[in-house]
């Protein structure tokens, strides 16, 4: 995809069930070093990528889902619901985008159909745990409606409640 500009039309921008297909999509972000500044999760191997592109994608049961993040029919990212408790009505979101895609529009179009998806679920609170360094993502999280709640050791939870 040549350059895109600015993302204006949500439209453009879907959200989508992974599937095998997808394999290079998310090795190329799982597996990028650069990435692992902006996570303290552990890199997943190939085979668990794989098992994970074939595996059922439902929320209530496994209390977490992703997605792919299409822009004009292409691939460049992921953004998850996590860690969710219906109980609660909440969930822990994450959003990583190839780097050649930040900075667009392309994560605030899909943080947005994001909130359309977990409101279809009853939750009404989003949260984000970020890395006190990675500047961008606070920023992004702020420009979205996301309030700073805490700070621990080294990262800043953010929380965005839905009407």
């Amino acid at each position: 995809m040549s350059d895109i500009g600015e993302v204006n039309n949500y439209n453009k921008i879907q959200l989508r069930l992974p599937n095998a297909n997808d394999f290079d999509l998310m090795v190329d972000i799982e597996l990028n070093p650069e990435n692992r500044n902006y996570t303290s999760l552990e890199m997943p191997d190939l085979n668990e990528i794989r098992a994970f592109l074939v595996s059922v994608h439902d929320l209530r049961k496994h209390e977490q889902i992703r997605f792919v993040i299409e822009c004009n029919s292409e691939g460049v990212g992921f953004i998850d619901l996590y860690d969710t408790s219906f109980l609660l009505n909440q969930a822990y979101v994450g959003i990583l985008i190839k780097s050649k895609f930040r900075s667009l529009g392309i994560g605030s179009a899909a943080l947005t159909k994001l909130k359309v998806v977990a409101s279809t679920y009853g939750l009404k609170r989003l949260n984000a745990i970020v890395k006190t360094d990675n500047i961008n993502s606070i920023n992004f999280f702020h420009k979205n409606g996301f309030k700073q709640e805490e700070t621990l050791e080294n990262e800043i939870q953010f929380t965005f409640l839905q009407d």
